[in-house]
């Protein structure tokens, strides 16, 4: 029923989620030292087909090399493994190689609407792959997390504490969704 629903629930997203990116920003053709990679960083396997795609497509598009972190396996339901498959196939129908295809499963980052995740253990994971990859920027969730979901919610203000703490090269762009 799920794989049913998604499309349906992908196209209303659609609708009402705006991607803020300003199109005619001059940071996008002229990035310094020729970083030409974009981290999409997500919660869960599907956020990148359901809120995504319009920003993935767009940054293709401008010659960028996609990659995508996502910060759990979506074990919520115990389909973990299940998911994480399907996120990797997510990205290859998408143009994402399985190389730039990252999830992560530790215990500290478990899906679900009660489980709260700190800023310490999300940029934990966001500094030990910006470590391995010089990026142009990270788009992911703004404070309303599309859903309201918590740990959508999470990324957003433990990257603002990122950026505030300066954890991320002040080069690096950092882009929101919009919902």
């Amino acid at each position: 029923l799920m794989h049913f629903l998604l499309p349906i629930v992908f196209l209303v997203l659609l609708a009402v989620v705006r991607i803020k990116l300003i199109i005619r920003d001059r940071r996008l053709t002229n990035s310094p030292g020729g970083d030409r990679k974009v981290l999409f960083l997500t919660a869960h396997p599907d956020d990148e087909a359901m809120f995504f795609v319009p920003a993935i497509r767009y940054f293709q598009d401008q010659g960028f090399e996609i990659h995508v972190l996502c910060l759990s396996n979506g074990n919520y339901e115990g389909l973990g493994k299940v998911r994480e498959r399907e996120l990797v196939a997510s990205c290859s129908i998408l143009g994402v190689s399985h190389q730039n295809t990252c999830v992560v499963d530790v215990p500290t980052l478990q899906d679900g609407p009660r489980n709260s995740w700190s800023a310490g253990d999300i940029s934990e994971q966001v500094n030990t792959i910006i470590g391995r990859h010089s990026f142009h920027a990270i788009v992911t969730f703004d404070s309303g997390g599309v859903s309201g979901h918590p740990n959508h919610c999470a990324i957003y203000f433990a990257m603002v504490k990122m950026r505030q703490q300066a954890l991320l090269p002040a080069s690096m762009q950092v882009y929101t969704l919009d919902s």
